[in-house]
């Protein structure tokens, strides 16, 4: 999710005015609270991805439920439509 508060905080770090904002010397992921970079691998190759700090509380949360775990895991589509629906 886009969080506003880190750009004004390097903006004013880096000493920048609003135009010239696009100096800031960090990465898009820092902006956008992807700070953890994981290796997720599939059959060909392993890819580098980023999670947000929630992302990775919600993956070890879901992890804690072994039965829903693999549910989710055969099916991720179906069983959060499922889900969704059960909710709304």
């Amino acid at each position: 999710m886009f969080n506003g508060k880190k750009i004004i905080e390097l903006r004013k770090k880096n000493n920048l005015t609003q135009k010239q904002l696009y100096a800031l010397n960090t990465t898009p992921y820092y902006l956008l609270d992807a700070e953890k970079t994981i290796h997720v691998c599939d059959d060909k190759k392993v890819h580098n991805t980023f999670l947000s700090e929630n992302d990775v509380k919600i993956i070890n949360e879901i992890k804690k439920h072994d039965n829903f775990y693999h549910w989710l895991c055969e099916n991720p589509k179906q069983v959060i439509e499922k889900i969704i629906k059960l909710l709304y």
